[in-house]
């Protein structure tokens, strides 16, 4: 019998282990996407060394230089040959180097040396440059065109000098980078529309502070890019919040200007781009840096689910010792094609450990601390330990997954720019996105302050039905609730706790957690608590106290009835012998009874003298 009780502990155990295995193996989290999962996702996918090595092949050395120097901050491997190429490849173009590529709309401008590598600022600055561009862009027959190069004679500016004033011409230079962007189709249509409206919009008198501060944004990738390097990553620009957003990345890091670049080209969408850097602006072109390295898949992959990146460092030394390396592909693309599917699989698998461990930890449970045997109810251990299981699984939840406890990002970056021409600093007044928001730490408090009080309100469920289906008498259970009347109150005292400790790491600044998350913990104390004792305990302490009551008085009911019975029974039997006795003594019942006594009297005398008789 002991040998089976090892096993089946044991069983327990293993089953256990097993599945809480496979979900610590499962690349899959809730707020996150798997740095695995994200290089499965870039197999066989298109590489930044190979998208140079295309850029070369259309003549333009400007984007593949920048696509090159992207791969070398992403840490991609095997990018020797690639530099060789395009190392070779101006020395034999050295007059591609100043525009960065072929563009004969540009071919016919006077230039002293075409093999210096220079910016879009840098060229325009050149007066004789941009009167040039500007005389063939008065020419044009679009209409756009013809909008924006009217934002010139602007007068009331908000941010630049007007191009009239003597430090203008800065302001001169991006309205001309920006007509010349429209006239040679190097703007997303979307895009180029909104300039345009925006531009007309100035004209008319309206606000200039929109359409300045988009000149702005320009203006950031212009003093840093080539005319390839800008016209390209213009191309991919859909919005003009896209644009800000960049900006914004790029004035927080502009040392990572290749990463971002690389980033654009490569991702089908410029837009999952702004995105993906206004959610995450601190760690942001980190992660698009590694999806890089992977390739355009990996990158892909994690504009796609919009997370960010979880380097699990232990299990990816787990699975390299673990020779399956088909059956770990099987898991990762069902991950990356699945991933709702992978993440209830791994919660489940969890969920079913820590029940085979809580009902092990039951079972190891000394028997005598338990409840008597006969005061035992079928199914509330059960019950207990399925509670207790998802109790657990909650917490796992909101402590175990990564990046879930951690704060939100700042996405509050303001453009700072201080112009030569100026007198001094133009600082733009980037309005935030969001105005007063609730920190991510204290909705995470929150939730594990609702879920403790959640759990601790069906332990007490389940204790009740415990009582419930006791089967001792009405009182036995009055006795039982008023005994766990501390348990049914634990609510309130978790509550408090969770207060008093929130107050204390807001003081000591250890988490920074709001006010809001130390009321609200004693304030679901008292929710719940006011819940099961009005709504649970009290109607079912009173349904106890009837029917206690009401069987004190059947006993004495019982008892009454039964004492007037007997009495009655007595009486009667009494009265019956009185009677009895007094019909004998009657003189009619003596005469009937006088010749038979004195016969019976006469015969007992005979037997007597037959027995005394000398021989």
């Amino acid at each position: 019998m002991m040998i089976w009780l090892v096993i089946e502990r044991l069983k327990l155990f293993g089953a256990g282990l097993a599945l809480l295995s496979v979900a610590v193996l499962l690349p899959i989290h809730l707020r996150a996407i798997d740095s695995q999962v994200v290089q499965f996702a870039g197999l066989g996918t298109i590489s930044l060394k190979e998208e140079a090595n295309n850029q070369l092949l259309l003549e333009k050395p400007g984007i593949a230089e920048l696509l090159l120097d992207g791969a070398q901050q992403c840490g991609a491997a095997d990018l020797e040959a690639a530099l060789t190429t395009y190392n070779e490849f101006r020395l034999t173009n050295p007059d591609l180097i100043y525009w960065g590529g072929v563009f004969p709309d540009l071919e016919t401008i006077p230039l002293a040396d075409l093999t210096q590598k220079t910016t879009v600022i840098q060229a325009f600055v050149v007066k004789q440059t941009r009167e040039t561009i500007l005389q063939r862009l008065k020419n044009s027959r679009r209409p756009g065109v013809q909008t924006i190069l009217k934002n010139r004679y602007l007068t009331h500016t908000a941010i630049f000098p007007p191009v009239t004033s003597p430090g203008g011409a800065m302001l001169d230079m991006i309205i001309t980078i920006a007509a010349l962007l429209s006239q040679g189709d190097y703007l997303n249509t979307e895009f180029r529309l909104e300039l345009e409206r925006l531009a007309a919009d100035a004209n008319r008198g309206h606000s200039t502070q929109t359409i300045e501060s988009t000149y702005l944004d320009l203006l950031a990738f212009a003093k840093r890019m080539n005319w390839a390097q800008f016209s390209g990553f213009m191309t991919r620009i859909d919005s003009r919040l896209t644009l800000r957003r960049m900006a914004h990345a790029l004035s927080a890091e502009p040392e990572k200007l290749p990463v971002l670049f690389s980033a654009v080209w490569m991702s089908p969408s410029a837009a999952a781009i702004g995105n993906y850097l206004q959610h995450y602006p601190e760690s942001g072109l980190n992660d698009l840096s590694f999806g890089l390295a992977a390739h355009q898949g990996g990158l892909k992959s994690i504009l796609n689910r919009q997370e960010r990146i979880h380097h699990p460092g232990q299990r990816t030394r787990i699975l390299r010792s673990l020779p399956i390396p088909a059956l770990w592909a099987s898991v990762a693309e069902m991950t990356l094609r699945l991933p709702w599917l992978s993440l209830l699989t791994k919660y489940l698998a969890v969920l079913l450990g820590l029940f085979c461990w809580i009902r092990l930890a039951f079972i190891l449970v000394p028997r005598k601390a338990l409840t008597p045997m006969i005061f035992r109810v079928e199914g509330i251990a059960t019950l207990r330990q399925q509670v207790l299981a998802l109790i657990t699984l909650a917490l796992t939840i909101l402590l175990g997954e990564p990046f879930l406890a951690q704060s939100r990002q700042s996405d509050e970056i303001p453009l700072n720019w201080r112009f030569p021409t100026a007198p001094a600093a133009v600082i733009e007044n980037v309005d935030s996105m969001i105005g007063t928001r609730v920190d991510e730490i204290t909705l995470l408090a929150l939730a594990l302050f609702f879920l403790i009080q959640m759990g601790l309100y069906a332990l007490c469920l389940v204790k009740l039905k415990e009582i419930k289906k006791q089967k001792g008498s009405s009182r036995l259970k009055l006795k039982l609730l008023d005994n766990e009347d501390n348990m049914f109150d634990v609510g309130l005292y978790v509550g408090l706790g969770g207060t008093v400790l929130s107050l204390l790491f807001l003081t000591l600044k250890l988490v920074q957690v709001g006010l809001m998350a130390a009321y609200a913990s004693t304030l679901f104390g008292i929710i719940f608590v006011s819940l099961l004792k009005i709504f649970h305990v009290r109607p079912y302490r009173r349904k106890l106290l009837i029917e206690a009551e009401a069987g004190i008085l059947w006993t004495s009911h019982c008892w009454l009835l039964s004492a007037t019975s007997c009495w009655s029974a007595f009486w009667q039997v009494s009265t019956w012998i009185r009677q009895t006795q007094e019909t004998r003594r009657s003189p009619q019942v003596r005469k009937l009874r006088a010749p038979k006594t004195c016969w019976m009297h006469w015969i007992w005398r005979l037997r007597k003298n037959k027995k005394t008789k000398p021989l």
